[in-house]
């Protein structure tokens, strides 16, 4: 088979959910000690991904704190940033780490968004982080469907009780397959 990327055609640009194809809870604010949950995108069996960014949005009632998580949650476990690739998986953080503090998405995000805090009114305030993978990384993420392949956030602490929402937007292209005639 014989695979190409078309610039400005078929984007993929997907919330990660509890399912990995658009389908499960995208809102990842939930109580997760004792039931890690991994909030994912993967690609169906015949389609290859290629992410470039991933775009974090978190909303508190409240004001963040940077030594805290959301509107000043204490994290015992952290979040992991997790890539599994043909059964294997690794975390893409430093040395196997997690982020546990507001601040440390300052420290993913790229240049033009490190961790922008936008206080909305009526005690609200969101948090905007873009991580360019492409930048962290040298490279782009590849996930292939035919291998099971996976990116996402693993949490495993309780973020129900001070933060009202958190979502990841990923973007990127889909693969063409040139064989078949079109876009897959």
């Amino acid at each position: 088979m014989s695979f190409e990327f078309l610039h400005g055609a078929n984007l993929v640009s997907t919330l990660l959910d509890t399912n990995g194809d658009g389908s499960g809870n995208t809102n990842a604010n939930g109580n997760y000690t004792g039931n890690a949950t991994l909030f994912y995108i993967q690609p169906p069996v015949e389609v290859v991904y290629k992410i470039f960014t991933v775009n974090l949005e978190m909303v508190v009632a409240g004001s963040f704190e940077a030594d805290g998580y959301g509107d000043g949650l204490q994290l015992e476990n952290g979040i992991a940033m997790l890539i599994e690739n043909d059964g294997s998986t690794s975390n893409l953080l430093s040395t196997g780490g997690t982020i546990k503090a507001n601040s440390s998405w300052s420290l993913l995000s790229s240049p033009e968004r490190t961790g922008t805090v936008i206080p909305q009114g009526n005690s609200l305030e969101h948090l905007l982080s873009r991580i360019v993978l492409t930048e962290m990384y040298n490279a782009p993420i590849y996930l292939n469907g035919a291998t099971n392949d996976k990116f996402g956030f693993l949490l495993s602490d309780d973020m129900n009780t001070r933060l009202l929402s958190q979502t990841w937007l990923t973007t990127g292209r889909i693969r063409l397959d040139i064989e078949k005639g079109g876009y897959v």
